[in-house]
């Protein structure tokens, strides 16, 4: 599945309570907090994993409203009531317009 948004996109499209943090990245790709790589984005699903969001390399980082902590440089940490349902309504915008290209 391929894609490309901006921050300014997610932004748009999801209405996080909060941004922390820039990037300039285009994002490509989705992937786990520590499978990561710049131009991704991931996210804080359960919080058993906080420990791993400092180690994350993604440009943008989608984390509970509880979330305690600061972006790297170059990073972005959005917060919601629900992390996982922010993926997934990304991942409905993406599906969205594949299907429109097809």
């Amino acid at each position: 599945m391929k894609f490309s948004y901006q921050m300014s996109d997610l932004i748009k499209l999801l209405s996080p309570l909060n941004v922390v943090g820039n990037c300039c990245d285009t994002l490509t790709g989705i992937s786990s907090l520590l499978e990561s790589k710049p131009g991704d984005v991931s996210f804080l699903g359960n919080s058993k994993y906080s420990k791993d969001v400092i180690k994350c390399n993604a440009s943008v980082i989608f984390l509970p409203k509880t979330y305690d902590g600061a972006p790297s440089e170059n990073q972005a940490y959005m917060f919601f009531d629900n992390p996982s349902l922010a993926l997934a309504e990304l991942c409905r915008d993406i599906e969205k317009k594949q299907c429109d290209h097809d």
